[in-house]
């Protein structure tokens, strides 16, 4: 149900914000964002049943991801019952070929452990 609400947030965000500069979001805003350090949290996080989860691939160094990690924090704090994770790609490089993510940042949705929508830069 809020799924498709996180991900209006997140196109919102993307486009009101990457070219003016945040506005709205203090860059130290405090989490739910679990980091991922294990390529089988990834597969369990996305094969469970019944729970919403956002997989956020980043790395430490692109421009526009550390610009969007302080709205997807406040996200992650306004949809507790969500699941928000954050994989570095530089970390988990496998995780990220496995994901299919080419480009960063790059948010996947998953639901009842199906892939819903996967958004990215092209």
């Amino acid at each position: 149900r809020h799924l498709p609400r996180v991900c209006r947030s997140l196109l919102l965000a993307r486009w009101r914000y990457f070219p003016l500069g945040l506005r709205e979001c203090h860059p130290f805003v405090a989490s739910l964002v679990k980091e991922l350090t294990e390529h089988a949290e990834y597969e369990q996080l996305i094969a469970r049943p019944d729970a919403k989860s956002v997989v956020y691939f980043t790395a430490a160094w692109c421009g526009p991801c550390k610009m969007i990690s302080p709205i997807y924090a406040n996200l992650s704090n306004k949809n507790e019952d969500i699941s928000f994770v954050k994989v570095d790609v530089d970390e988990l490089d496998h995780t990220a070929h496995v994901a299919g993510v080419r480009s960063m940042p790059t948010f996947q949705f998953y639901a009842n452990g199906k892939l819903q929508q996967s958004l990215g830069v092209r």
